[in-house]
C-alpha cells in the first residue's frame, strides 16, 4: 500500500440538492446520474457513456420498512464499476485516522463517514448513515478502491462526493469481496420553512473547515443558517464589504435558478469570481457555468490570502451544479461582505407569495373568525448547501 497522504482542510461551500427517489428504487441501480459534457447521457450501471471517474451508485438496491435504502457502493473507475473495500471504513477514526482499525469493526466513525458522502451524493439523506459488509462477488465487478494506508478512515463525512476524500485509492487494493462496502442511506425529506430572520448560533472557537449535511441552509461566519428562497443573483462574497463590484478586491456571485416547476428546487447555475485579486490571477476573473462548463479536475485558486476552487456537481436526476470551497477567509485582512459575510440576509430567505399556499382552518373563508395560515411550498426550496468560517 502507498504511504499516508497529507491532506489540507478545506471550507466546503458545497451545493447539494434534496431529490424524491421513489422511481429510482425500482431500478436495479440507486444512480447518481451524471451527464459527461455534450452527450446528454445519464450515468447509470448499464449506460456508462455518461459516467466520469469516482462516480457512484448503489447496486440492487432495497427498501426497507422504514423507508431507508440500502445496496452495494459501486464506484466508476477506468470505465468500469467496481466496489469499495471496507479498509477505508473499519477504523473508529476522524477522516485520515489509522487509530483504532480492525478487520472486526462495521459501521464505526470511518464507515458512517464514507456512508454520509456517498448517500449525500446520491441526494439522500446523509444523516444517520451507516455502513456494512455487503459482499460484492456475486456482482461481478472488481474492486476498485482501497486506501492510501492499510487501515484508515476514507472519508471525513463531510465532503460532497467520494471524488472528493482524500484518503482513497483507486486502481489498487489487498482485498477480497467479502470486504465490499454497503451503505443505508435514509430517503431525502421535506425541506423546512425559511427562517424570517437569522438566529445567531452561539458562539464557537473557530476551525480549519465547515461542513455539508444534506440539510438546504446556507451557514454564513457567523455560524448563522438560513434558506436562500429568492433566483437570481446573490453576492456571497465580497471584500471589503460595503465596496462596488469595480472597487472589489475579491467578489463572488452566484446565479441561483429554480429547476422544474415554478415552485422546484434551487440550483447555483453560474459562479462569477471577479475583483482586482481575481484580475491579477487571470485577466477578466473566473467564470463557471453549467450551460458552458465541461467537467474538469479542480484546482485552488489564490485570491490574495483566500482560496477558492469550483467544483461540478450532479444530482442522481442528471442536474447539474456547482460546489465552490473557500478558505481563509479570515486571512482577508478587510470585513467580508456577502450572503456568507457580515451582509444581512433577511430579504434573500422569503419565498415568492406565488409559492405560499393558504387554510382557512375551519373550511369557511366567509367567516371572519376563521383562521388562515400561510406556509411555503413544500417543494419550493433552496436545494443547494453553503457555508462559510472565517478560518
Amino acid at each position: 500500500m502507498v504511504a499516508d497522504r497529507q491532506v489540507e482542510t478545506m471550507l466546503l461551500v458545497v451545493f447539494v440538492a434534496s431529490m424524491p427517489i421513489a422511481a429510482s428504487l425500482k431500478t436495479q441501480t440507486f444512480t447518481n446520474t451524471s451527464q459527461a459534457a455534450g452527450s446528454g447521457a445519464p450515468c447509470t450501471l448499464a449506460d456508462t457513456s455518461g459516467c466520469q471517474d469516482k462516480d457512484v451508485i448503489l447496486y440492487n438496491p432495497v427498501t426497507n420498512g422504514d423507508g431507508s435504502v440500502q445496496g452495494l457502493v459501486l464506484t466508476f473507475w477506468s470505465g468500469q464499476w467496481g466496489t469499495v473495500c471496507d479498509d477505508v471504513t473499519d477504523c473508529d477514526a476522524p477522516g485520515g485516522g489509522t487509530s483504532p482499525c480492525s478487520n472486526g469493526y462495521v459501521n464505526v466513525a470511518g464507515g458512517q463517514q464514507l456512508a454520509a458522502v456517498v448517500c449525500r451524493e446520491l441526494g439522500l439523506d446523509a444523516s444517520g448513515a451507516q455502513e456494512y459488509n455487503a459482499d460484492g462477488s456475486s456482482s461481478g465487478y472488481p474492486i476498485h478502491v482501497d486506501g492510501t494506508s492499510n487501515h484508515i478512515s476514507g472519508c471525513a463525512g463531510t465532503e460532497a462526493a467520494l471524488a472528493d476524500c482524500a484518503w482513497l485509492l483507486y486502481g489498487s487494493h489487498n482485498c477480497g469481496h467479502e470486504e465490499d462496502v454497503g451503505v443505508i442511506c435514509q430517503p431525502a425529506g421535506p425541506t423546512s420553512s425559511p427562517t424570517p430572520s437569522p438566529t445567531p448560533a452561539p458562539t464557537v472557537a473557530p476551525t480549519n473547515s465547515a461542513s455539508a449535511t444534506g440539510d438546504p441552509h446556507l451557514t454564513n461566519v457567523h455560524g448563522q443558517k438560513f434558506d436562500l428562497m429568492k433566483p437570481g443573483k446573490h453576492v456571497l462574497i465580497n471584500i471589503p464589504r460595503g465596496e462596488p463590484a469595480e472597487n472589489a478586491f475579491l467578489r463572488v456571485q452566484a446565479l441561483a435558478q429554480r429547476l422544474g416547476d415554478k415552485c422546484g428546487e434551487m440550483y447555483f447555475q453560474e459562479v462569477n469570481v471577479t475583483g482586482s485579486w481575481a484580475e491579477a490571477t487571470q485577466a477578466g476573473g473566473y467564470h463557471y457555468s453549467i450551460s458552458q462548463s465541461a467537467a474538469k479536475t479542480p484546482e485552488w485558486v489564490a485570491f490574495g490570502e483566500v482560496e477558492l476552487k469550483v467544483v461540478q456537481g450532479r444530482t442522481h436526476a442528471g442536474m447539474k451544479y456547482f460546489n465552490v470551497y473557500v478558505k481563509r477567509l479570515g486571512r482577508a485582512g478587510f470585513v467580508v461582505g456577502g450572503l456568507l459575510g457580515e451582509d444581512d440576509h433577511t430579504d434573500a430567505t422569503q419565498a415568492p407569495a406565488s409559492c405560499h399556499r393558504q387554510v382557512t382552518l375551519d373550511g369557511n373563508a366567509d367567516d371572519q373568525d376563521s383562521l388562515s395560515i400561510t406556509w411555503p411550498s413544500a417543494s419550493s426550496s433552496f436545494a443547494s448547501f453553503a457555508s462559510a468560517s472565517l478560518e
